[in-house]
């Protein structure tokens, strides 16, 4: 039985192949994408019921993906979380960027698998 469907976008493999079988071992439904465009356009064809979005991706950067999902009636409740390692090196906090894009949350990496599921379980319910 499965817990929902969740589109990850991630570009870095490894970390993608994190994702993807931490999440299956909580028994959702993954699909991975590594870039922007591929993802944003299976988010909109599947309507999962949480994106996760790397914030630079090739193609189209999750910053982008974020706020057009956000502004579209259609999309908008998709929970939206964003990962990246740009933040901290950025000088700037959480809120910051989830003002800035409308994501409803946001992890930097490196984050651990009791981070991830926290973050999750929070957005999903």
């Amino acid at each position: 039985m499965s817990e929902g469907l969740i589109v990850v976008l991630e570009d870095e493999r490894n970390f993608s192949r994190f994702l993807k079988m931490a999440l299956e071992e909580r028994g959702y439904e993954v699909y991975c994408y590594d870039n922007g465009q591929d993802g944003e356009e299976a988010i909109k064809n599947m309507c999962p019921d949480l994106a996760i979005l790397d914030v630079m991706l090739p193609r189209k950067n999750g910053l982008d993906i974020c706020m057009e999902l956000k502004r579209k009636e259609k999309y908008r409740n998709i929970p939206i979380l964003m990962i990246t390692g740009v933040a901290s090196n950025a000088g700037r906090d959480n809120s910051y960027w989830q003002e800035q894009t409308s994501a409803d949350g946001f992890l930097c990496k490196p984050i651990s698998v009791q981070e991830l599921y926290q973050t999750v379980d929070k957005l999903l319910n």
